[in-house]
């Protein structure tokens, strides 16, 4: 079972023949292949006799040889990341533009300006699409709410049964 110094290739059968694998892999990738890398549903499985967590797609299985993504350590972080590797390949749809001379940036979704940012904050555009994208991932909010833990999701049920967080 790989851990986290292991890097040795695991063989795990394929319905495609090794050579025509081969063949592909000289071949430039299309643009729909960083959602394929990361897409879809991500499981955590313990690992290394449950030392370790390891990043498996929804179809893969430690059982059956198949190597998994990522290796970590703490099993909190490990659900973090199972929540997050799939949203890094979508397509963003916020963009933020600074014009000459102005102060901030302006925000914009499908070329339509949708608000404004006093200073330039290219990191919270990242997160504002992350966070969109999660927020359109059942499978990945579920993975969120499982690395946060009980310490954190206890009063959050609290806050959201209250409404305290609605304007």
């Amino acid at each position: 079972m790989p851990s986290l110094d292991d890097s040795t290739p695991v063989s795990v059968p394929n319905a495609f023949d090794s050579d025509f694998l081969a063949q592909l892999a000289t071949q430039d990738d299309p643009l729909s292949a960083a959602e394929a890398a990361h897409g879809g549903i991500w499981r955590v499985r313990p690992i290394d006799g449950g030392r370790c967590y390891g990043l498996f797609r929804f179809w893969e299985d430690p059982d059956a040889g198949d190597e998994p993504f990522g290796v970590i350590e703490e099993r909190s972080v490990a659900y973090l990341a199972a929540a997050f590797l799939p949203l890094t390949a979508k397509s963003r749809t916020l963009w933020a533009q600074t014009v000459q001379g102005e102060r901030g940036q302006t925000l914009y979704r499908d070329g339509n300006a949708i608000g404004r940012l006093r200073y330039t904050d290219p990191e919270l555009i990242d997160v504002l699409n992350l966070a969109e994208a999660l927020a359109r991932s059942p499978e990945s909010i579920a993975a969120l709410l499982e690395g946060a833990g009980h310490a954190a999701l206890e009063p959050a049920g609290k806050i959201l049964v209250r409404g305290t967080l609605s304007a």
